[in-house]
């Protein structure tokens, strides 16, 4: 009888956007981007490790204040 491999590799790629998506999420999820902040951009450095440096960019959302001119009937 043959015996079954330990382990078994793939080979697949995933869209940088869908990546970015993904980290974005787990980044809300965990707290470290707050409600009022919007990802701006993930930058991924090189690596020949487990570990893969990134960097985040994100900025604080802005409350856009809406003023009415004219007459108050209208």
């Amino acid at each position: 009888m043959k015996s079954l491999p330990a382990y078994r590799t793939i080979e697949t790629s995933i869209n940088r956007d869908t990546l970015i998506s993904i980290i974005d999420v787990w980044l809300q999820s965990v707290s470290i981007i707050n409600d009022n902040e919007t990802l701006v951009d993930i930058k991924f450095g090189d690596t020949d490790r487990d570990i893969i440096p990134i960097s985040i960019s994100f900025k604080t959302d802005q409350q856009v204040e809406f003023i009415k001119h004219g007459n108050k009937n209208e």
